[in-house]
């Protein structure tokens, strides 16, 4: 099996001639990868669909041990590649840079979702375990709800629209 170097990886990454595919799972890949990767977890290596347009593929996952069978694989059948020594942790030891999805704050209507559960299982809580009069605090996210889906007037949205963090917010 061939094996490349991150700073060979980044001369060739320069010149076009190699594609890099990050064969680690979804959570690492969006923490963090090298700049142009296409992601493929290892157990979908062998069935996915490459969109590969350079004469090699350089498999990288974070250390190069999934790499390594990643790389077996693609040879198999009989794609050119060739196994990222040392991975993703090596590429930010040398300190080349790591590309990172824009995170997306989340909607409005997942916030009053997420509002809406907390206070149902709240009320659920205290009323088995503190006083059964809790139980009444379930009706303000349920009339909330109820009132949202009869006039498209929601009083929670419209106060988690007032939050700090919902403040320059163009739209919902």
């Amino acid at each position: 099996m061939k094996q490349m170097s991150v700073q060979d990886l980044e001369k060739k990454l320069a010149q076009g001639k190699v594609a890099v595919l990050d064969v680690r799972t979804g959570v690492e890949f969006r923490a963090g990868h090298i700049p142009g990767a296409q992601h493929v977890s290892l157990g979908s290596v062998g069935r996915a669909p490459l969109s590969i347009e350079a004469p090699m593929v350089a498999v990288v996952c974070e250390s190069g041990h999934r790499s390594a069978m990643a790389t077996q694989v693609l040879e198999q059948k009989g794609i050119p590649a060739v196994n990222v020594t040392g991975g993703t942790a090596a590429w930010r030891a040398a300190g080349l840079p790591l590309e990172k999805p824009e995170r997306k704050p989340m909607s409005i209507d997942r916030q009053t979702h997420l509002a809406a559960g907390l206070m149902l299982i709240a009320s659920l809580a205290l009323a088995m375990n503190v006083n059964p009069g809790w139980i009444w605090l379930a009706a303000l996210p349920a009339f909330g709800l109820m009132l949202d889906a009869l006039t498209g007037l929601c009083p929670m949205r419209a106060i988690l629209g007032l939050m700090p963090w919902n403040k320059n917010r163009a739209t919902c």
